[in-house]
């Protein structure tokens, strides 16, 4: 148990330096005015599987304030929040918040997936009017 908590601690320390060091977001010139201009998106893709229809699931959410850095948004079943940067043309999360709902395992296994996703640094790609996260564990897409 000790070694989690070192382990939580430093890693919400290297994310709130790292999110120190990067300074104002840096987007490609693809998607810098989506970027820029603030999002409110649904998640209608979790690693290449459709969310619509899921019994007992809301579509996710991600809202990113741009003048704030600022992302939130809702996993599924539960709301989340926190901060965000770009670096090195990535989108990367600083340390999340969440609430802690529960639901049946078949909805929270696909709130994690997404979790899992957004905790890695994301690849952001613009197409029409839709968005893709892409990270080492999926892709997320947005409209």
């Amino acid at each position: 148990m000790e070694n989690l908590r070192r382990h939580s601690t430093l890693r919400l320390i290297l994310s709130a330096a790292a999110l120190l060091l990067v300074g104002p977001a840096a987007w490609s010139a693809d998607v810098a005015p989506a970027l820029e201009a603030g999002r409110d998106d649904v998640v209608t893709t979790i690693a290449g599987a459709t969310v619509a229809g899921v019994e007992g699931f809301t579509a996710p959410t991600i809202q990113l304030d741009a003048k704030e850095s600022r992302v939130s948004g809702t996993s599924g079943v539960n709301r989340y929040g926190g901060s965000y940067a770009s670096v090195d043309g990535k989108l990367v999360l600083g340390q999340l918040f969440s609430t802690m709902m529960a639901a049946p395992e078949p909805v929270m296994a696909l709130e994690q997936r997404f979790l899992a996703i957004m905790g890695t640094p994301l690849a952001v790609t613009a197409s029409g009017g839709a968005l893709t996260l892409s990270g080492d564990k999926g892709a997320l897409t947005l409209h």
